[in-house]
């Protein structure tokens, strides 16, 4: 929606600048978002999602045991 108005306002007007610092923005945060990725990313290339995280099964609730097929024991 941002650039769709920024487009229209430089048709209107003729002046590309808005337009220009509108994708000046855009790459800053995605700059910013490649440094965040950096920093708190995991690590994850060629491998399976069990090596990167626990499965669900896995997880217990403090009130009940849930087997590894979803449904309650019993």
């Amino acid at each position: 929606m941002l650039y769709g108005a920024l487009i229209g306002q430089s048709a209107e007007s003729g002046d590309r600048g808005p337009l220009f610092w509108g994708y000046v923005l855009g790459a800053a945060i995605m700059m910013f978002g490649g440094i965040v990725c950096g920093i708190f990313g995991v690590s994850a290339a060629g491998k399976s999602l069990e090596d990167i995280a626990d499965p669900l099964s896995l997880v217990e609730s403090a009130d009940e045991d849930v087997s590894p097929g979803g449904g309650k024991d019993g």
